[in-house]
């Protein structure tokens, strides 16, 4: 038997985030917003708080603290967030959004929407929800898994 990569469940999932990444990002660059979708990760999270500090941002996006710190640099050199210490605890560095990072939150969810759309067309409800709980199994399980360690 043959072995095809591009049957492997960890290919598919990767070229697939690879596409959509892709195709989302291209939308935003066209609308003149020029931000990966790692960077759209942080701002959504931003965008329902306001106010985080990097620990807590890294925990909920589930990255490394150094990765979120190259997020944040960069969404900062592009006037979208800025990093403050905390007046109680200087050791605590708090993530906002400034005015720049405010205003493009309605436009890039509109994309968001659009490239989600695009992606599930041809789907039922029951196929994108079974699509929906059998990544959120496989997330379980690699937590659980995980945990063991």
């Amino acid at each position: 038997m043959v072995h095809k990569i591009e049957k492997e469940l960890n290919f598919l999932l990767s070229s697939t985030d690879k596409m959509m990444s892709n195709n989302f990002t291209r939308k935003l660059k066209a609308k003149g917003i020029n931000i990966t979708f790692e960077q759209y990760t942080l701002l959504t999270i931003l965008w329902d708080n306001k106010d985080l500090c990097q620990y807590n941002l890294a925990k909920l996006t589930n990255r490394d603290e150094a990765s979120t710190s190259r997020l944040i640099n960069t969404l900062i050199k592009n006037g979208f967030i800025i990093r403050q210490s905390c007046i109680t605890d200087k050791r605590i560095r708090r993530i906002k959004l400034t005015e720049k990072g405010e205003a493009i939150k309605n436009t890039v969810l509109d994309i968001s929407n659009q490239c989600l759309n695009e992606t599930i067309t041809g789907m039922s409800q029951e196929e994108f929800a079974a699509g929906i709980k059998f990544l959120e199994n496989i997330r379980k399980n690699l937590d659980n898994n995980s945990s063991k360690e």
